[in-house]
């Protein structure tokens, strides 16, 4: 493990300091995670948000995400030519000033039932999408930049812990809270957000990018590296398409099955707790790095996952099961979906940060993969409503045909894309 340095930068190209960084991670996500899992409990219970409404917050979210992770490192470049002294941490800085901000937003705007106005909530997750999607690539960067080897595979591994367990503790602390003081939460986790401010002084000014870069040009990678580089930057945003489209959609599923509101989070928690589970397993066990196997059964546990989560409030409603029953499939069936999540995102974040040498455009492909999942999630949502609506069909089989026949779309045009381009040079790949 790195040592924590002085106060002052360190020398150019030295790896940031891994402790002060984890637990800027770890307190990051778990706003990031009560926003993106936790949110639509709160929409659900404070403005009588169903399906479609959720849905559509979703999409909004994903679009912002997409646009800001994709433009994070021209803006960079940018920020150098006409301001020199805008570093990476600056902008880092600023992007947790504003999801500060925007936490607080919602309190603020609350009318005389306590409920907040509803723009506020559109908001905060627009700014939310915006500060976040500049944020993760400018992290991941750090995290990765000047490692390699071992202690690559062992800073990316922890970094998925790090934030994949703040999401689950997120959801259980939100549970209690969504009925005596959702909007206190949320101001909590502007407040947190700003406690973070004074671990950046523990970073270098800029991640060490031109470290990474030389150790790239001394040690070739893997032939099938950027093979499976490719292919995961299909199954990562398929793999967020699944979890856009189930997570939304989770308060009014569990509601079916007679879920008390209290207990909606912590069930929702079940699939975070097995990725996270995953995540842990594949940083400490690293015989699936360069295997195909990995991302392969990653993408089947997701699908049998999904859909066992999505169909048991169906099953129950077709008197196939009890509600209780019910309830256990679904569960079930979030923790195999987790599983298979964390397996795909541990091979996609891996073989990103190592292919690509850590650049923050490097994080920023991969966060934006990541957003067009959150925007094609509920998409599919939405359609599954107007085609369940036009059909007769239960929403939950509509958003199960939707979503799989939008995710075979994705897998057949990446595989094209693929075999159009014949083998490729690694700068492609970056």
């Amino acid at each position: 493990m790195a040592t924590t340095p002085p106060l002052h930068t360190p020398a150019a190209g030295s790896p940031a300091p891994l402790t002060p960084l984890l637990v800027f991670v770890f307190v990051s996500s778990l706003g990031t995670g009560a926003i993106t899992h936790g949110v639509y409990f709160l929409t659900e219970s404070s403005l009588g948000y169903g399906r479609p409404s959720n849905y559509a917050l979703a999409t909004m979210f994903g679009a912002i995400y997409i646009v800001s992770a994709a433009g994070v490192g021209p803006l960079l470049r940018r920020a150098a030519e006409l301001a020199p002294w805008l570093s990476t941490r600056t902008l880092l800085a600023c992007s947790v000033l504003a999801i500060s901000v925007s936490c607080v937003i919602p309190l603020l705007t609350r009318g005389g039932g306590g409920s907040p106005a509803p723009w506020s909530l559109w908001l905060l997750m627009a700014n939310y999408a915006g500060a976040t999607g500049l944020l993760w690539p400018m992290t991941e960067s750090y995290v990765s930049g000047g490692r390699s080897g071992r202690g690559m595979r062992s800073a990316t591994g922890r970094f998925n812990i790090a934030w994949a367990s703040a999401t689950v503790a997120a959801l259980l602390v939100m549970g209690p809270m969504v009925r005596s003081a959702p909007l206190g939460f949320l101001a909590g986790l502007g407040a947190a957000h700003l406690a973070t401010l004074p671990l950046l002084l523990k970073l270098p000014s800029d991640p060490a990018i031109e470290a990474r870069t030389r150790d790239r040009e001394t040690a070739a990678h893997p032939r099938v590296y950027f093979d499976l580089l490719r292919l995961v930057r299909v199954l990562l945003p398929v793999s967020y398409i699944y979890a856009s489209a189930l997570i939304p959609q989770l308060p009014s599923a569990l509601a079916r099955l007679g879920v008390d509101v209290s207990w909606k989070p912590a069930a929702a928690s079940v699939y975070l707790v097995a990725r996270l589970t995953g995540f842990t397993v594949f940083e400490r066990w690293d015989a699936w790095h360069g295997r195909r196997w990995m991302p392969a059964a990653g993408a089947v546990l997701l699908a049998c996952g999904f859909a066992m989560a999505v169909g048991a409030p169906e099953l129950a409603a077709g008197s196939y099961m009890s509600d209780r029953a019910g309830v256990g499939v679904l569960l079930s069936g979030l923790a195999v979906f987790g599983l298979g999540a964390s397996m795909i995102y541990a091979a996609a974040i891996y073989y990103a940060m190592t292919v690509g040498s850590a650049s923050v455009d490097a994080g920023g492909t991969h966060e934006a993969l990541i957003g067009s999942g959150y925007v094609l999630g509920p998409v599919c949502g939405l359609l599954a409503i107007a085609v369940a609506g036009a059909s007769g069909f239960r929403v939950e089989s509509a958003t199960m045909v939707t979503v799989i026949f939008v995710s075979v779309l994705i897998g057949f045009a990446g595989w094209r894309l693929g075999a159009r381009r014949g083998k490729l040079r690694r700068s492609s790949d970056v």
